[in-house]
């Protein structure tokens, strides 16, 4: 019989769920065109516009952050519809940036805006402009398309003339959901819980000034919470305090899916909360650059059993579409 010593390995178990939870956002955009004399003086303004999304915006969401990097105005009038690519008839582009701006709106109806204008230079967009789009890059497809409307909502053009400079402000918009949702999940050794889903944090998030779209699923700023806490308003947090060790990653994105799913995984050293977790945050759809597109806050019955004897692996699905009024 050898008499080398044994090594006992503990096992961990692995806490995995059968089901995602998902977080939704819904968005929107509008447009507004200035047309500028050569001195700078404004002659003539569209004032704000709706915008459609278009179906590649969908995609464009789940695979790049950054589709909002150029403007294109044309002379085309066809109504437009989901599944355009491009302008009908295209006089200019550009990625030139004057000014951009983003405000969390902390009261109803809750939203968030990202806000960029765009320059022509003189004489860059001269003509009768009557469409407009925005992409990614020049040989992207369209995730905006509008046709120039007036004030009481009817096809219009505007007309720059060569000496003039055309500025064309976007405003994306995005909207949470604000009521609590219901689901389940079942987790492997552990049962299955309910979970109620709610905003958080509503007010104090959003796009950084300096990002260019966001990218779907992409969490960040991840908390637990102990068996005690219960959930906050949708403009707050969990009660009591949260414990923030744990590793985020994004699972990869299946083309036309509109949503894109993450894992979130606590080690046998992160998430260990008194009692188990009986509360979690977490934001979603990171910008191209700091910030991100919203915070969820979820409640557990039963509390979750983490301990330092388990693994935890949560999986969410952020999920995007269009905003309709």
């Amino acid at each position: 019989m050898s008499d080398a010593p044994y090594i006992w390995v503990p096992k961990f178990k692995i806490l995995e769920p059968k089901k995602e939870i998902v977080m939704a956002t819904r968005c929107q955009g509008f447009y507004k065109l200035d047309v500028r004399r050569p001195d700078g003086r404004l002659r003539d303004t569209t004032g704000w516009f709706p915008n459609l999304l278009l179906d590649s915006w969908l995609d464009e969401v789940g695979t790049q952050p950054s589709w909002l990097q150029q403007c294109r105005v044309g002379s085309g009038n066809s109504t437009p519809n989901a599944s355009q690519t491009a302008l009908d008839n295209q006089i200019a582009t550009t990625t030139t940036a004057l000014t951009t701006s983003d405000v969390n709106i902390g009261s109803p109806d809750y939203y968030s805006t990202w806000t960029r204008t765009y320059r022509f230079n003189t004489g860059v967009a001269a003509g009768n402009i009557a469409e407009i789009g925005i992409s990614s890059s020049g040989s992207s497809p369209l995730i905006s398309r509008a046709l120039v409307l007036d004030g009481i909502g009817n096809p219009t053009t505007i007309t720059v003339l060569s000496d003039e400079i055309l500025d064309v402000s976007y405003q994306f918009r995005t909207y949470p959901y604000l009521a609590d949702e219901a689901t389940e999940i079942t987790i492997t050794g552990s049962g299955t819980h309910d979970v109620v889903i709610r905003p958080s944090n509503i007010g104090s998030f959003g796009f950084s000034s300096s990002a260019q779209g966001f990218r779907g699923g992409s969490a960040t700023g991840v908390a637990v919470w102990g068996s005690a806490s219960t959930l906050g308003p949708i403009t707050g947090s969990p009660s009591g305090t949260g414990s923030t060790a744990a590793t985020a990653a994004n699972l990869a994105y299946g083309s036309g899916d509109s949503y894109r799913d993450f894992t979130v995984t606590w080690s046998v050293s992160q998430g260990n909360v008194t009692g188990g977790i009986g509360a979690l945050r977490v934001a979603y759809g990171a910008t191209a650059f700091d910030g991100n597109l919203g915070m969820a806050q979820m409640a557990f019955t039963p509390v979750i059993p983490k301990t330092s004897s388990h693994t935890l692996q949560l999986v969410f699905r952020h999920s995007w579409a269009k905003y309709t009024p």
